[in-house]
């Protein structure tokens, strides 16, 4: 590791070491409500709460910061009536940094993977709520309106998100309709921070599916606009499921090493740890808690499946080596108990421990990062 001398510049992202074997690197993003110690994790927070457990709950894992979505909070309960109760912040009694998303993949996701109504022009995205039929449009500025409402750290500019097989002409469209929706996204956003006199970030995603042309093009005419931080868009994984390593590495290649890197959607504990390997800092995905919810454990002795009748009396912690509420309290058994009648206290249970096996793995790593 070679260490990087602190400028006097008041930067939000800071480097510390960066690796001598790969393009690792340790840092800390600081924002409003605290610091990011990088790399790090950050759970999915979608409607304003992770999945059956609570923020004071969610902050004894030691989870530094976790994603948000701008779509659904929108829709349900609206995001004005989250600005009246002070922002997302108080609304969900969470105290440090929280991330939104720009709502594009989401949209993305109703129209394709729905039989909801919906199209993409220049305008932006119009679409069919999935609670109740009605017609919405989304666009770049609507979408930071919706984002400084909900008074987040961290906001993404709106971008057109497309699966990696679309062919060369609809890669082309969804990199342009990027940068003009980013632009417009980047200027309202100053214009909103200058209005309201709110400190924040904004961080651009780079699109272009499987193609380095397209990336490479993407990332450019984004880099001129600028912005606080870049992120990887699009699909992690190929149609058999498997990193795509290749166009991954690219990406963060492309990206000014003196901002934040953030890999979208990228979640396996594997996974991750080949991300900060290609220089990214910043990951997030429902994975850990969507798979704790199934009883699908991640410990230092590999995959737990705690349903499994094996663990039927088996006093032992899900993690010998763990220190979260649901290890150092109850064994197996009584988890696998919970999980199999299910009743809300095994998922909570479960979800609390993954959550603080993610934030102990992003602790090893940066330590690691730290002392090499």
């Amino acid at each position: 590791m070679t260490e990087k001398k602190k400028t006097t510049q008041d930067m939000s992202f800071e480097i510390l070491k960066t690796s001598s074997t790969s393009k690792a690197r340790l840092g800390r993003i600081t924002t409003a409500h605290g610091v990011i110690e990088t790399p790090a994790f950050m759970p999915d927070a979608t409607r304003g709460a992770v999945q059956t457990i609570s923020s004071l709950q969610l902050a004894d894992t030691k989870t530094s910061a976790l994603v948000s979505n701008t779509l659904h909070l929108y829709l349900k309960p609206g995001s004005e009536l989250i600005r009246s109760q002070g922002g997302l912040h108080q609304f969900m009694h969470w105290d440090k940094p929280i991330l939104t998303d720009g709502g594009g993949f989401q949209i993305y996701s109703l129209i394709h993977r729905s039989s909801l109504k919906g199209k993409i022009n220049a305008e932006g995205m119009t679409f069919q709520s999935p609670l109740d039929g009605s017609m919405h449009t989304l666009t770049p500025e609507k979408s930071q309106e919706i984002q400084f409402d909900l008074g987040s750290d961290i906001k993404m500019a709106f971008d057109d998100c497309i699966h990696a097989d679309q062919d060369k002409q609809r890669n082309l469209e969804s990199v342009e309709l990027t940068t003009q929706w980013s632009r417009r996204a980047k200027e309202k956003f100053g214009a909103m921070s200058n209005e309201l006199g709110v400190e924040s970030l904004i961080y651009a995603i780079v699109q272009g599916g499987n193609d380095r042309e397209m990336r490479k093009k993407s990332f450019e005419e984004l880099n001129e606009i600028g912005f606080d931080g870049f992120a990887y868009g699009g699909w992690p994984i190929d149609a058999e499921g498997q990193f795509m390593e290749d166009i991954i590495g690219y990406t963060a290649s492309l990206m000014p090493d003196d901002k934040p890197k953030y890999a979208m959607g990228i979640g396996t504990p594997d996974d991750i740890r080949k991300g900060v390997e290609l220089g990214y800092d910043l990951f997030d995905c429902v994975l850990p808690t969507r798979n704790a919810r199934h009883g699908h454990l991640y410990t230092s002795e590999g995959i737990l499946r705690v349903k499994n009748g094996e663990f039927k009396d088996d006093n032992r912690p899900i993690d010998p080596v763990c220190d979260c509420t649901a290890c150092v309290n109850y064994s197996r058994a009584y988890i696998r108990h919970l999980i199999n009648i299910d009743e809300p206290l095994g998922k909570s249970l479960c979800t609390i421990h993954n959550l603080r096996y993610y934030a102990r793995m992003m602790e090893d790593i940066r330590e690691q990062l730290a002392i090499t």
